[in-house]
């Protein structure tokens, strides 16, 4: 575990761990521990150079224009709404591995294949990608979650080419069209039933379950769906006792036990949960029908071997991390009661919980001993017998119904606190104080000096996240958007320029999407903001009325408390306004319109524009000034070239040091006039890659080059970020390509 945490990390404090390790293990003079530590050592170097020759044979590929790949799919791993598809391939002909497949249909037949309950070959068109590395600081990297997937290589912009159903049906292939048999069954039922039944048995993440994670996140119960596996439990239970029923023999039924369990693992969708709870079962019935001797810390070890080498992320992701750190300490730990069970729990899973959710919440122990009953004696139950026995919906899904009622009112209650995202050298040290602290005698005179340190620890944790010495003006990439953070030291005031949004182009009859699309903010802002412990937006401005500029605002409003809203002059009466911002606005968000020359009281701009009242479109973007770090930045939204020759027209004096472009660089906005008269030094460009606009137009890109300015453009440098300290000037970092 140490070897792959350094070589996908390249964190020290890993290294360290790992030489500790050898210094002690060669200190215990044991012949089977340097044995057991050279053969898993080798191991994960063997993993290492697999995964690392997979990443680079993605790499030699990206761009490469392919025709008549041919693809091997399974049924259940084709997801359709309206004319888009995504196929994950079992196997393709340039790599013969996993390959993530994005799409669009021709027809209404290419999408009546699809739909068929068989597994398909295809032959497609497209271009060769890989998984997208994260574009925003603090971003969570969606390619741990393909490379656990065992998907390196992504086709994009595919079109199908010819369609084949496989005549040959493996054993394989036969589970995964019953599984999405179950599936299709599920969809019968209505929310939060059909979620439930879905997530909890199949493995099947929906949009439903994707939503309710947040839920789970907020009241500290996400281990629910990562340490039970109960649902494995059941099932063999139920098995067991059908076969004393039909008078089958313990050594017959624990056989055919050894044969039907992994067949569930197809069946429940592959999760690193499921796998850890299937492998254990397995051995423990092997163990059984032979009549072998073994400890249950020896299963957890060897499942974990078994599973670090099919999925060597598995501890790169929080479910992973929770499954098996927590069911470490159910093994190995022996509790007074379920009250401090539950305590050593809470207790273990906060540096993940701070690491991957930023927050914790303190009333996590009430709700493991509430929630953690209802769900294993009852929501589990009911969710398998309703997937088994068609009908029972009614009686059956009262419960779920009931159960996803308290989960709400849960949610609702205080107690969540925002903490931030420690450094992972930190978070490894909060485990091993953590790990210590549970294991430890209470009754010993230690215990309250590692209690006390531990306390000490998280509360410094607490406020060096908080209390940040440095501001930062900060360029989201948000793609064809705009979004801006202006955080000034010590989190004294949060100002938030924009929220970004994604514009939608409705489709009608067969080509209609379904889905409701996780809004990118989420990934993007909202996720930024939060890593900072940042819980309070102070300004929200919205430069005018266009979905790219104001579309993820209610998602902004729905995790912040916004205190005021600035807005130009008119805007209040658009429609843009009134269908994305009025209904999500806060009754106690003040909201202010303003114009040129208009004074706003602990407000860190001056307003240029607009000159009089609007209607919130482009030409009457609210155009702002303000200086951080003894830069002078210009900020215009969509405002158009007439627009800004007026402005500099009101303001023939001004100056900047840092002009982010109008209008995402575009030929409409960017006058000769601000860069004659404002003279900026950088330019920031905000802009969607291959955005079908063109943004940024030729002609601005030669303005700036006329004027030899230095442009950062978040289309290559992804997210970017001017921090300063108080009274001093800045430097420019940026996601890629350093600082």
């Amino acid at each position: 575990m140490l070897v792959l945490g350094f070589y996908f990390s390249h964190k020290v404090i890993f290294a360290i761990l790992g030489i500790a390790w050898i210094v002690r293990a060669v200190c215990l003079r044991s012949k089977l521990i340097l044995i057991a530590m050279l053969l898993t050592s080798g191991m994960a170097i063997f993993v290492c150079h697999r995964v690392n020759k997979n990443i680079e044979v993605g790499k030699a590929l990206v761009g490469k224009k392919v025709e008549h790949l041919r693809i091997k799919a399974e049924t259940d791993q084709v997801k359709i709404d309206g004319d888009q598809f995504i196929i994950r391939g079992v196997k393709n002909d340039l790599t013969g591995l996993p390959i993530m497949i994005y799409g669009s249909l021709n027809n209404i037949n290419e999408k009546y294949f699809l739909s068929q309950n068989r597994p398909l070959f295809l032959k497609l068109n497209g271009v060769v990608g890989v998984p997208v590395s994260p574009t925003n600081f603090n971003q969570s990297d969606s390619r741990i979650f393909s490379y656990s997937k065992g998907v390196f290589l992504t086709l994009e912009k595919a079109k199908i080419d010819r369609m084949q159903i496989r005549q040959t049906f493996s054993i394989v292939d036969w589970l995964h069209c019953f599984r999405e048999k179950l599936v299709l069954r599920c969809n019968s039922f209505e929310e939060p039933i059909r979620g439930y039944v879905l997530g909890a048995v199949l493995g099947y993440q929906d949009e439903f379950m994707q939503q309710n994670s947040e839920k789970y996140k907020n009241t500290g119960i996400i281990h629910l769906f990562c340490i039970s596996g109960l649902h494995v439990f059941f099932l063999v239970d139920g098995l067991k006792a059908l076969f004393r029923r039909l008078r089958i023999t313990k050594e017959t039924s624990e056989s055919l036990l050894l044969v039907l369990v992994p067949i569930y693992y197809v069946i429940g969708g592959g999760s690193t949960s499921l796998l850890r709870c299937i492998s254990i079962v397995w051995i423990n019935t092997f163990c059984s029908r032979f009549r072998l001797k073994q400890r249950n810390i020896d299963t957890w070890g060897l499942v974990l071997l078994i599973n670090m080498y099919l999925n060597p992320f598995v501890l790169f992701c929080l479910g992973g991390q929770l499954s098996y750190l927590l069911s470490l300490i159910l093994i190995t730990l022996k509790f007074k009661n379920k009250v401090y069970q539950s305590i050593a729990l809470f207790l273990v899973e906060i540096p993940s919980l701070l690491y991957f959710t930023y927050q914790v919440n303190i009333l996590t122990v009430l709700f493991n001993l509430i929630f953690i009953p209802i769900f294993s004696v009852i929501i589990l139950p009911c969710a398998i017998c309703l997937l088994l026995v068609p009908g029972l919906n009614i009686v059956l899904g009262l419960p779920i119904i009931f159960f996803e009622v308290l989960i709400k009112m849960a949610e609702k209650m205080p107690g969540l606190i925002l903490v931030g995202k420690p450094h992972a050298n930190v978070v490894i040290l909060l485990f091993i104080i953590t790990l210590k602290l549970v294991t430890i005698d209470q009754n010993i005179k230690t215990y309250k000096q590692i209690s006390g340190l531990a306390f000490v620890l998280y509360s410094c944790v607490y406020m060096l996240l908080h209390l940040v010495p440095y501001g930062e003006v900060s360029f989201f990439d948000v793609g064809q958007g705009d979004c801006i953070l202006i955080r000034e030291p010590f989190n004294r005031r949060i100002s938030l320029i924009d929220t970004g949004g994604r514009v939608g182009f409705v489709k009608n009859g067969w080509k209609k999407r379904q889905k409701i699309e996780v809004p990118q903010a989420n990934r993007t802002s909202v996720n930024y903001l939060k890593s900072l412990g940042i819980s309070q937006i102070d300004n929200l401005c919205l430069t005018h009325q266009d979905v790219d500029h104001i579309g993820d605002t209610g998602t902004i409003c729905k995790n912040f408390r916004v205190k005021r809203l600035i807005i130009g002059d008119g805007m209040l009466d658009s429609l843009g306004f009134k269908d994305k911002v009025k209904s999500v606005i806060n009754r106690k968000t003040s909201i202010k319109s303003v114009k040129s020359g208009f004074i706003v009281r602990n407000f860190p701009f001056q307003v240029l524009y607009p000159e009089k009242k609007g209607k919130g479109a482009n030409e009457d973007s609210l155009a702002l000034i303000g200086t951080f770090g003894k830069q002078k930045f210009l900020f215009t939204g969509d405002l158009d070239q007439n627009g800004e020759k007026r402005m500099m027209e009101m303001y023939p004096e001004l100056k900047v040091d840092v002009f982010k472009l109008g209008h995402h660089g575009s030929r409409t906005s960017n006058s000769d006039a601000v860069f004659d008269i404002a003279g900026p030094h950088v330019t920031i460009t905000s802009a969607g890659r291959k955005n079908r606009f063109g943004h940024p137009h030729k002609e601005t890109i030669e303005k700036i080059k006329k004027h030899h300015i230095l442009n950062y453009s978040t289309q290559t440098s992804g997210m970017i970020s001017y921090r300063y300290f108080e009274n001093d000037s800045g430097r420019w970092i940026t996601k890629f390509k350093g600082n």
